[in-house]
């Protein structure tokens, strides 16, 4: 096989003032650009192309996915199951730019298509990918990895135990500059409801770090598995500040990885491969129950508020009210659907498996999946090629909560997923599954 060879590429996406922007259930128009949203391409050649595209947005559907594959495949005759397309996150990023509705294979994320916004978005994708094939140069590839605390803990009771691990893949390009994929599990939700502010949040501050030194030409930032994990009870507020201070927690512990001696190696194996998983959804309440539930859900929180509740505490009472409201909305949208097939797609790079999710995955499920694959190097990459929501374990249902209110999965599909994702690392890896 040919030595392979890597390049990058990074655009603005930024919005223009008065988009909606996504991320809460409220109604918000951009006022300002705080931090500009971007979107970061790396292609790998090895034989054939890989292409990585890394969004500073909430979350994409397949219809967007399908149109990137579609646009690539016929420009540069890439292979659609060879496109990875990710998302951060963001809660304040644009609105406008999903367009499906609910079906077997997609959900509705509540979004007024915009059009122009669209087309803006897929034109700069398109010019980060034809300059990223510009400067394709050899590389070797290192993983390094750490733990760090302070960023995130799980938002419903921090007492449950979080993966805290920093994953760092640092790809070494034959003229010194370096590019960073790295990988951590938390809401990029530091900024509210009342931010009108566009902005990536901490992981915007920490790639801005990353990108600063002189010899990172790239920063590539994966969200986990962070469905239940935020910064609700470790930020010191909703403030650029603590978009500042937090992102440079997280930027600063991958410097440091960056910065220790790693093993290089040059890419022996790369492949990725696929698998539609169809999981169940839970039998839902009928519409006068769900309409009680919210009610009541209400009446707490004004209750919390009346005891003068605030920050992390009075949050939690806000976001099973949120989580009702869904949980109304999906009664009456959903119809008579009991299925939905999500699409895993896994990337090998010799013992590195990138496992792309699309929908937000508990951190329990996370924990698993690397426990059980522990002789391997596992990085999970949520919001990844479509969206399906909150996917949960089944602890969590137990607990109930705003994730699992709003979820669409009944419960145990998540352990269901995540066996499902071990059946196809094992055969990724030549063993023989029992699935």
């Amino acid at each position: 096989m040919g030595k392979a060879r890597i390049g990058y590429s990074k655009q603005i996406i930024t919005p223009p003032l008065g988009t909606l922007l996504a991320g809460y259930d409220y109604e918000r128009h951009a006022e300002g650009v705080h931090d500009d949203l971007y979107v970061r391409v790396v292609i790998i050649e090895k034989n054939e192309l890989f292409v990585l595209v890394q969004l500073d947005l909430l979350g994409i559907d397949r219809y967007f996915v399908n149109l990137i594959g579609n646009n690539l495949e016929e420009g540069y005759g890439v292979k659609k199951n060879n496109i990875l397309v990710s998302c951060i996150h963001t809660h304040s990023g644009p609105k406008g730019i999903t367009r499906q509705g609910i079906s077997k294979s997609s959900l509705d994320m509540s979004s007024s298509f915009d059009n122009t916004l669209f087309n803006y978005i897929m034109k700069q994708i398109a010019l980060a990918v034809k300059e990223a094939l510009e400067n394709l140069d050899d590389f070797s590839l290192s993983y390094r990895n750490s733990r760090v605390q302070g960023i995130g803990l799980n938002r419903r009771l921090p007492s449950i135990p979080i993966d805290d691990e920093v994953q760092a893949l640092v790809f070494m390009r034959k003229d010194n500059k370096k590019i960073v994929l790295y990988n951590y599990a938390c809401h990029p939700t530091i900024m509210n409801r009342f931010n009108m502010q566009i902005t990536a949040d901490y992981s915007g501050e920490s790639s801005f770090l990353l990108e600063s030194r002189k010899n990172i030409a790239c920063a590539l930032f994966y969200n986990g598995a962070c469905g239940d994990v935020s910064t609700r009870f470790t930020r010191l507020g909703s403030s650029f500040n603590e978009v500042e201070r937090i992102g440079d927690i997280l930027g600063g512990e991958v410097l440091k990885l960056v910065s220790q001696r790693g093993i290089d190696k040059d890419i022996q194996k790369i492949q990725v491969k696929s698998i539609e998983v169809e999981l169940k959804i839970k039998k839902l309440m009928k519409i006068e129950e769900a309409k009680e539930a919210l009610k009541k859900a209400k009446l707490e929180v004004e209750k919390a508020e009346s005891k003068c509740l605030c920050g992390g505490e009075l949050r939690v009472y806000q976001s099973i009210y949120e989580g009702t409201l869904q949980n109304f909305k999906l009664i009456k949208n959903l119809g008579g659907l009991e299925t939905i097939d999500i699409e895993i797609k896994v990337l090998q790079i010799n013992e590195i498996y990138i496992v792309y999710i699309p929908g937000e995955l508990f951190t329990n499920l996370g924990i698993m999946l690397k426990k059980k694959c522990e002789e391997n190097k596992i990085i999970i990459s949520c919001y990844s090629n479509g969206y399906s929501g909150y996917i949960p374990d089944m602890e969590a249902y137990k607990q109930d909560g705003y994730e699992t209110l709003s979820s669409k999965f009944a419960v145990g599909e998540g352990e269901k997923l995540v066996n499902k994702i071990i059946c196809l690392i094992a055969s990724m890896k030549g063993e023989k599954t029992y699935d």
